[in-house]
């Protein structure tokens, strides 16, 4: 029985692999998804998307003149509504 419990537990080592598929390091806030896209707002207060299931990540520039604090966001289509303080 120990033995099989280690067979279980190796192979369960050599699946988990880690793989960078966001933007630098730090906490999400808030994320939503819409068909393909996913956006992102990370704790340093970057909103982000992907369009191929977070390999590549680009910023979402916002039409304001100061990046704050969001704190809430939904997405349709080609839009992106943000709720900021």
């Amino acid at each position: 029985m120990i033995l099989l419990f280690g067979l279980f537990m190796n192979i369960d080592n050599s699946i988990a692999q880690w793989v960078n598929i966001g933007p630098r390091g730090g906490s999400i806030q808030v994320a939503d998804n819409y068909n393909d896209k996913m956006f992102i707002v990370t704790d340093y207060g970057a909103l982000v998307r992907s369009t191929n299931s977070g390999n590549i990540w680009e910023p979402v520039y916002l039409s304001i003149s100061s990046y704050p604090q969001i704190l809430s966001m939904d997405s349709y289509e080609n839009s992106v509504i943000v709720n900021h303080n």
